[in-house]
């Protein structure tokens, strides 16, 4: 099974007028007490793999248990400029 989601770069400016990133988080990250336990951590450049297992109070049917998630991040100086969420290839 092959899952893959990537966020687009936003216009960072928009959407905070709008409080699109603190709605979205309050109901998709807060509201559903999600919690990610880290497992590993893989450095390399400016890109970065943070391994965890997800939970928290949202509809799991379907998903493995435990429910591990890959995110991939690419940092340029301090900022995240790019971030993709894969399950961990087997």
């Amino acid at each position: 099974m092959l899952a893959h989601m990537e966020t687009p770069i936003p216009d960072v400016l928009s959407m905070r007028r709008l409080m699109l990133p603190q709605r979205w988080s309050d109901e998709k990250l807060i509201g559903a007490n999600v919690t990610f336990a880290i497992t590993d951590i893989t450095i390399s450049g400016d890109s970065s793999v943070v391994t965890a297992e997800v939970d928290g109070d949202f509809d799991k049917t379907g998903l493995p248990d435990p429910f591990v998630m890959a995110l991939h991040f690419v940092i340029s100086g301090s900022k995240i400029v790019r971030l993709a969420f894969h399950l961990p290839e087997e």
